[in-house]
């Protein structure tokens, strides 16, 4: 069974992605809400397969989560989910992206991001 961390800044997207990757076989490591409590999480928790990232958060941005992330597990798949538009100059700083998914959050988007993993 894959492993999930969670980080997005608001609980209803969190909980729709924690119930899509549950009914996908996916079982959720951890979920937080923040950049603080995200770095955290990484230094806490067991290794994840993969981790799903929020761009904005409440005391941060999921960019520095992602370098802090890669810091400790290098090319550990992230899988963005985003109200905005993702330019070509952010997506060459995170290259171990996997998939930009725009919310709404569609569970058609959520698995077919699960396939990258």
């Amino acid at each position: 069974m894959k492993k999930v961390l969670i980080c997005d800044d608001s609980r209803v997207s969190a909980l729709a992605i924690q119930h899509f990757m549950t009914q996908n076989g996916v079982y959720i490591e951890g979920t937080v809400f923040g950049q603080k409590d995200f770095e955290k999480l990484i230094e806490t928790s067991d290794k994840p397969d993969f981790v799903t990232m929020d761009m904005i958060l409440p005391d941060g941005d999921g960019v520095q989560c992602c370098k802090k992330l890669w810091a400790k597990w290098p090319k550990m798949p992230v899988i963005f989910f985003t109200d905005a538009e993702i330019k070509s100059e952010l997506r060459a700083q995170l290259p171990h992206v996997k998939m930009y998914i725009t919310k709404p959050i569609i569970n058609k988007k959520i698995v077919d991001a699960l396939k990258l993993i």
